[in-house]
């Protein structure tokens, strides 16, 4: 019966493998963002007042959700906006089936909009959150 053998590398193997881990581990501490997506989305994007709104269409029980954004960062951002809707009972709805993305480029500002439908007549405030952050109210129009 023969002992188990040992599997033994080559030294070429054996110091490509510990390269490629002293790599990982000083990749990994490094403070450089390699992804390019900021720690927190929010200090670089913005809603802009002037330029956001909804209005609420009781005609077809539907809001219209106009959002512009600004980008203070250099880079384009992607920001996935959520319409969130407060009703007359302080009860704030949204869904992931209203949500939309939407690119912002580097020192730039862009606007989207979407429909939220079944809208009922209660609905006292337009809110949208960007990336799962605080919702941010934009004005309320009646149409």
């Amino acid at each position: 019966m023969r002992p188990p053998s040992r599997q033994r590398r080559s030294a070429p193997a054996a110091l490509l493998a510990a390269a490629v881990l002293t790599g990982a581990i000083v990749a990994g501490c490094s403070s450089e963002d390699v992804t390019g997506e900021p720690e927190d989305i929010g200090t670089l994007v913005e809603v802009v007042p002037e330029g956001s709104r909804c209005v609420h269409d009781r005609d077809d029980d539907a809001a219209h959700f106009e959002v512009r954004l600004r980008n203070t960062g250099e880079d384009e951002r992607t920001v996935t906006v959520t319409p969130v809707r407060r009703f007359a009972d302080g009860d704030e709805v949204s869904t992931p089936l209203d949500e939309f993305k939407m690119p912002v480029p580097g020192h730039g500002e862009d606007d989207d909009d979407v429909v939220v439908d079944n809208v009922s007549d209660d609905l006292v405030a337009c809110l949208v959150r960007l990336d799962g952050g605080d919702p941010i109210e934009v004005e309320l129009a009646r149409g």
